[in-house]
């Protein structure tokens, strides 16, 4: 937490997550749906290692996006309610960092997209890519520019929402 020197406190994290919730055992029943007609090895053993593979994660549950959801309005959701928690205005922000593992292009980076769809007109943008590490990754990134004077207000987004119906599990 930064402290401006007004007292405000400057920095906020916000999350917005989608609705559907899948337990390990509901991910168990779609990989043996998908692969029950069409995977040609021993599926009873292979469920077996997928299984062991999600409780070794530590993860419980999944979270994917439901029928009318979208991962850019949850996006905008979080980043609407940071900069209401800091009290500026996505003019205020003069830097846009991406950061994640689930990449929609290599280039150009994914920072332009969020900020020409979230309306950040006049936002530098650049993504770091550091596979689950990203989000601190930035997050050091940004307190260094901040420290230097280069930026006054920078805005870190990670969107993690690759599992969708239809896709890969």
């Amino acid at each position: 937490s930064r402290l401006r020197a007004d007292g405000v406190d400057a920095s906020a994290v916000r999350l917005a997550l989608p609705s559907r919730v899948l337990s390990n055992d509901d991910i168990l029943e779609l990989v043996h749906q998908h692969s029950q007609h069409s995977f040609a090895g021993d599926l009873k053993k292979t469920l077996a290692l997928v299984e062991r593979m999600l409780v070794h994660s530590g993860a419980k549950q999944r979270r994917w996006c439901g029928p009318r959801e979208r991962v850019l309005d949850m996006v905008a959701q979080a980043v609407e309610a940071a900069l209401a928690d800091v009290g500026c205005r996505k003019s205020d922000v003069d830097l846009l960092i991406c950061a994640g593992v689930d990449r929609a292009f290599a280039e150009p980076a994914d920072a332009y997209f969020m900020a020409h769809a979230l309306g950040f007109a006049t936002a530098q943008c650049f993504d770091v890519v550091d596979a689950c590490n990203g989000w601190i990754r930035a997050i050091q990134l940004a307190e260094g520019l901040l420290r230097m004077g280069a930026h006054q207000r920078i805005l870190v987004i990670n969107s993690e929402f690759n599992q969708f119906d239809g896709g890969a599990v």
